[in-house]
């Protein structure tokens, strides 16, 4: 797709995505006011995405290596490339928490909403990642998954090569006996590259979810491993799909 035709496509796109979101976001709106109507509101997201992605023509392709139980609380971790992942990862139809940058809790409405589901964290403070991880820590003892962008934000320089993960998800998961579910998302900075140009490309998008890894322990060194593990399974797919 030439730059033109995708200056055209990224309009089209933007302009579905607003009227998507207005259209979906009053409900998630009344949704957020209460903690028990949360799950309802998460599961609007699905259909938000599905919305959007139907009308952008775009063809999306989730692989599952394994089944995943409802009677269980995942630490969804995944790659982070693209603001294109944020919405995709909806299309899993899993109902989750995110933890999300304060910086969004800023953007008019749409911050509001965010910020009475998801958890949010400024990464530069302490005392925030602190509280994030409680309230994240609450949040999985109500039963909600958990997701984490790992590497701490778009931080890659050289996609799909990923940077090292941080402790955050892992430890929590370790302290709850959780298991991690990795997610690979292959082609959405082939979607939308994060290179300032804000140009949205029409391409397939192809989602892996791999099976749970559990924790062995509480330790540091358990810690460590479980994120060590993880980083090298998301990578390695990432790799061979290339």
């Amino acid at each position: 797709m030439t730059a033109f035709f995708a200056r055209i496509y990224s309009i089209y796109a933007a302009f579905w995505f607003i009227v998507t979101s207005i259209f979906f976001l009053l409900p998630q709106l009344i949704m957020a006011q209460r903690l028990s109507w949360h799950p309802l509101a998460l599961r609007i997201n699905y259909f938000w995405a599905w919305t959007w992605m139907t009308l952008l023509f775009m063809k999306v392709q989730i692989d599952w290596e394994a089944r995943i139980s409802k009677s269980e609380s995942y630490v969804l971790c995944a790659n982070h490339f693209s603001f294109m992942d944020i919405p995709v990862n909806y299309l899993l139809g899993i109902s989750f928490k995110y933890i999300g940058k304060s910086s969004i809790a800023k953007a008019p409405v749409f911050g509001y909403m965010f910020r009475k589901i998801h958890v949010m964290v400024n990464r530069e403070s302490m005392r925030s990642r602190g509280e994030s991880m409680r309230r994240a820590q609450e949040a999985m003892q109500q039963g909600f998954n958990m997701f984490f962008f790992p590497e701490g934000g778009i931080l890659a320089k050289e996609p799909p090569q990923m940077i090292p993960f941080r402790d955050g998800a892992f430890r929590l998961a370790c302290e709850f006996n959780n298991p991690v579910l990795p997610i690979v998302l292959h082609d959405n900075y082939k979607v939308f590259p994060d290179d300032g140009k804000y140009l949205l490309f029409h391409h397939p998008i192809r989602i892996t979810v791999g099976n749970p890894i559990y924790p062995k322990g509480n330790t540091d060194d358990d810690v460590a491993e479980l994120r060590q593990a993880t980083h090298s399974w998301i990578q390695e797919k990432l790799n061979s799909h290339e």
